[in-house]
């Protein structure tokens, strides 16, 4: 499946010979456009769904194997083969990436004396609030160090790390997910041809592209004011098909 597929997937269930309703492949692309942030911001986890004494929504990142492998291509997993580490300055100080969108981990090599020589090995970094860093960078007794590092999100895009000589650290987020976009020409009878050259298809997974593209059906439905429409794209969300 294509985003071809779901423009004329869509206009199939909006009848469109038959009663004329129809979208322009424009308003398609905005829609397109909009939703594939609304289904990622779903499957990271929906802070609106948040309740007290539950700490997880219906769906969130790793809550489930199955939104693991439908995220998988958005991983990016800085210090492997294809990303340099992030690096730490002389202050502790790191910047996050322009496409970071969620963080996943993130752990340092802590070398560890051997009689063999130092030996890497992972360590964790504890990401904490700011006024938990702070008393841990007081504390005599849980003060962070090499073996136990701590972390915590500062503004413009940054991440303070202690203790601060870390240097770099392997750090894996989830990034920015591409834009789609329906490219198309018209022939002699101005009728629409799908460009699939020009086109960008949706990063997800084709188990998933049925979901995206009802959530698509459901705003073009109430585009053109189909109640009918409308409660059929809700069942059929509620139904996951």
């Amino acid at each position: 499946m294509n985003i071809n597929d779901i423009f004329e997937f869509n206009l199939v269930r909006l009848n469109k010979h038959q009663s004329g309703r129809t979208i322009t492949p424009e308003d398609f692309n905005l829609v397109a456009k909009m939703i594939n942030y609304v289904y990622y911001k779903v499957k990271v986890g929906l802070p609106e769904q948040y309740q007290p004494g539950n700490p997880f929504p219906p769906q969130a990142w790793q809550v489930s194997q199955k939104i693991t492998d439908d995220m998988a291509q958005f991983i990016v997993w800085m210090g492997g083969p294809d990303y340099p580490a992030m690096t730490i300055d002389k202050y502790g100080v790191a910047e996050i990436p322009l496409d970071y969108v969620a963080f996943s981990s993130c752990y340092y090599d802590y070398l560890k004396q051997q009689d063999c020589g130092d030996e890497p090995s992972p360590r964790s970094v504890e990401f904490v609030i700011d006024s938990v860093f702070a008393d841990r960078v007081q504390s005599v007794i849980k003060r962070p160090d090499m073996e136990y590092p701590i972390a915590k999100w500062i503004g413009n895009r940054k991440v303070q790390f202690m203790p601060k000589n870390l240097r770099s650290v392997n750090f894996t987020y989830l990034r920015e997910p591409i834009t789609p976009h329906f490219a198309y020409t018209y022939d002699g009878n101005n009728d629409i041809i799908y460009d699939p050259i020009n086109s960008v298809q949706f990063e997800w997974p084709q188990v998933a592209l049925s979901d995206i593209a009802n959530l698509i059906f459901e705003i073009m439905s109430q585009n053109i004011k189909s109640q009918l429409d409308i409660q059929m794209a809700v069942q059929r969300k509620l139904q996951g098909q």
